[in-house]
């Protein structure tokens, strides 16, 4: 084989060998891409996902309010009523003075006398103050596993809004990592031009936008063994 058609053989080996590794490459580039893109939309996917969650949370939270204001308007007449009972066991309690004793003087004068307390009536106050308090605790209790019910709702809300960041936090890594690996565009292109009557040639193209161009330098092998050089210019659109 003669040495010429060796060199090009060798040639045309060595560049399709950087052909297949480059592509090799850029292959791999867009399976990263690609990669990466899919764990952004499943991370998309999550965050609206815990974002649903948190609305869900924070409506049960927010639904609350008006029965913690009930439960404040309730505690402040059971406060009310407490404070009306004390007040009449304290009144029932207290000894009140008596009719004044008949008159008279000296050592043996009749002392001033009490009336008595009405057991009765103290024993009927005391009833309803233990009442009041037992509902003003169970009312207080209420209000209270209400406060824990909201607080824990908002807690929850929270915490799916902190997932929810985390996500699209996730999300965003993922997306700039995928913009990172993905293949560039390219604009060059090298070409080699052989025909069956011996043409041999070669040339270059650049795509700027949507538009391609190329120049291409052609050996053309004439009659008589002769052989001519022509150089080629070519415009065209990509779609």
């Amino acid at each position: 084989m003669p040495l010429r058609a060796r060199l090009i053989g060798i040639l045309v080996i060595a560049l399709a060998c950087c052909a297949i590794c480059f592509g090799g490459w850029r292959w791999f580039e867009a399976r990263q891409a690609a990669a990466h893109l899919q764990k952004a939309d499943q991370l998309e996917t999550s965050q609206a996902q815990h974002g649903t969650q948190a609305v869900t949370h924070e409506q049960a939270a927010q639904a609350l309010n008006p029965i913690l204001q009930a439960d404040d308007a309730t505690d402040t007449g059971d406060d009310a009523a407490v404070a009306r009972s004390r007040a009449a066991v304290e009144r029932l309690r207290t000894p009140r003075p008596g009719p004044d004793p008949a008159p008279g003087s000296g050592p043996h004068a009749p002392e001033p006398v009490q009336a008595p307390v009405e057991l009765a009536a103290l024993d009927a106050a005391k009833d309803q103050l233990i009442s009041d308090l037992s509902k003003d605790l169970a009312d207080t209790k209420k209000a209270l596993a209400d406060t824990r019910a909201q607080a824990a709702a908002y807690a929850a809300g929270d915490q799916e809004r902190q997932a929810q960041v985390k996500d699209l936090q996730g999300e965003v890594l993922q997306l700039r990592a995928a913009i990172a690996s993905r293949p560039k565009d390219l604009h060059w292109a090298a070409n080699a031009i052989y025909g069956t009557n011996q043409t041999i040639g070669a040339g270059v193209e650049y795509d700027v936008s949507i538009v391609r161009l190329g120049v291409s330098v052609v050996r053309r092998q004439l009659a008589g063994g002769q052989s001519t050089l022509e150089a080629l210019g070519t415009a065209g659109f990509r779609f």
